[in-house]
């Protein structure tokens, strides 16, 4: 999916980073570590409010997809509905 270019200061290109990364630790550990632990690995570039605030532009700019489906996904849905064992 393609994503609109947005204007961007360069000092910011840290904060996107470590947004992204949020977003991903989210999405893939069982136990995330907060904001305020992505906070203090940016080094400056932002607070905890400053990681959820571009983790918010994120997510809206993919409109809440972040998730690509893939062959595991079709298993899965299959075991569910009783097709495979």
């Amino acid at each position: 999916q393609a994503v609109q270019p947005t204007q961007l200061q360069p000092s910011r290109l840290q904060l996107v980073g470590v947004a992204a990364l949020f977003i991903a630790a989210q999405y893939e550990e069982r136990l995330a570590p907060k904001a305020d632990v992505f906070a203090d690995i940016a080094f400056g570039a932002g607070t905890k409010d400053d990681v959820l605030d571009m983790e918010q532009v994120e997510l809206e700019a993919l409109d809440f997809e972040v998730m690509v489906p893939t062959p595991a996904h079709a298993l899965e849905y299959l075991e569910q509905a009783g097709c495979c064992d």
